[in-house]
């Protein structure tokens, strides 16, 4: 088979495109082209490079798994074995008839890793949206977010009753590109937008005197406040936690993070105890803040119900909430169950 020059035909008439040729390195066109004949090349050009993805998939599907090594195979073949690889596992989880004629290859990679209905709901949404790719990968996160968290507006989710105690690390959603380059991601888990938290009914779950403790992070302390609002809370005052470690910023080197006090009606501590405002522990999970904070909390408030929203582990005494509860206590058979959601009196 020769690819070096392959004529361009113009498919609504049939006809060579006279003068037009293309080549691995090249592509020539006539000086005396046709508006519609240029029109008609740009066409499929684009055609070629939206199928490249999938016809490296499939045939990479296709291929006999006794005819040696995939590695050895793909450099015969002169095709980057990793490149084969994605482009296979893309068209395995999407199949052929689901693939939208209208969107891009890459556009189905941003939906690859959910479930199937939510992939399908995905495409249709951009391709009724015609979305570009940085607006579907947002509508992505919303949707990871909502199977990951369940719906914000499903307030059955959350535990019932008054809790005196609420104590929230948020998985606040990042449009930074620089931050997610740093470790901030969805990678870890689906993320929330601010609007999507503001809309958890949290107020319904206060008492008449309560108090939250919020983590933030600095770039998002603007959205944090908006939370506190929106849950019926009014700020007070603030832990921050000296993380010793760095992380990059903007501005500068970033070592710390900050836990809100807020408050709805009268709920100063129990206990008249004065704890430094700056706490220095060494991070060491992704977003897993020391078990120091929440024993902090428990010697202020050592009365009344409490609640851990977003939690990852299942404290005695606490009851707790979040996808990822349990994870970092072999105790809590709900979450090595793999259910979403625990809840631990």
């Amino acid at each position: 088979m020769d690819l070096t020059v392959k004529e361009l035909i113009n498919p609504s008439t049939g006809e060579i495109i006279s003068g037009a040729e293309v080549s691995r390195t090249s592509l020539s066109l006539p000086i005396n082209i046709t508006q519609n004949d240029w029109l008609e090349v740009g066409r499929q050009l684009n055609e070629i490079e939206t199928g490249i993805g999938w016809w490296r998939g499939d045939w990479w599907l296709a291929k006999n798994p006794e005819w040696g090594s995939h590695v050895d195979e793909a450099e015969e073949a002169g095709v980057s074995y990793t490149t084969a690889a994605h482009c296979a596992k893309v068209c395995e989880e999407i199949n052929s008839c689901r693939r939208r004629q209208n969107l891009s290859f890459s556009h189905h990679i941003e939906v690859c890793g959910l479930p199937e209905e939510a992939q399908d709901e995905a495409l249709d949404w951009a391709e009724q949206n015609s979305a570009s790719m940085r607006d579907l990968r947002k509508h992505v996160r919303t949707i990871k977010a909502r199977l990951n968290h369940g719906d914000p507006q499903d307030p059955g989710m959350l535990p019932e009753g008054k809790y005196r105690v609420i104590y929230a690390d948020p998985p606040w959603s990042y449009e930074s590109a620089s931050l997610k380059s740093h470790g901030v991601s969805d990678d870890h888990y689906g993320n929330m937008s601010t609007e999507q938290l503001c809309e958890l009914p949290i107020a319904d779950m206060r008492g008449d005197d309560s108090v939250l403790f919020l983590w933030a992070v600095a770039p998002l302390l603007p959205d944090a406040l908006e939370v506190i609002e929106a849950w019926g809370f009014e700020y007070k005052a603030q832990f921050i936690w000296d993380k010793v470690k760095h992380n990059m910023g903007h501005y500068n080197s970033v070592r710390h993070e900050l836990l809100l006090i807020c408050t709805h009606g009268s709920c100063l501590p129990d206990e008249r105890v004065l704890i430094d405002s700056v706490v220095s522990i060494e991070r060491t999970g992704h977003s897993q803040k020391p078990e120091e904070f929440r024993e902090i909390i428990d010697k202020l408030y050592p009365y009344g119900r409490r609640v851990e929203l977003f939690s990852r582990s299942a404290p005695d005494h606490w009851t707790v909430w979040g996808n990822q509860s349990g994870m970092l206590d072999c105790e809590c058979e709900i979450a090595r169950a793999g259910l979403f959601y625990s809840v631990r009196a």
